[in-house]
């Protein structure tokens, strides 16, 4: 299976793990931080929806954005 991810740049990536390292968090924010982060660390569609209990079509879409 080919790998599928995103690739951040390093202020991105940064403003991400600022959003996550905050107290409270509506939980679709945090799904989708952690989501691109996983993919930009290079972990496939699959393993991400797995992960956090959403579908591959949801990751799909959240990549292309």
């Amino acid at each position: 299976m080919k790998k599928q991810h995103v690739e951040l740049s390093q202020s991105d990536e940064a403003q991400l793990e600022k959003i996550l390292s905050k107290g409270s968090l509506k939980v679709r924010t945090y799904k989708r931080a952690t989501a691109l982060l996983e993919l930009n660390r290079g972990k496939t569609f699959g393993t991400v929806a797995q992960t956090l209990g959403v579908t591959y079509q949801s990751i799909s879409q959240l990549a292309k954005r």
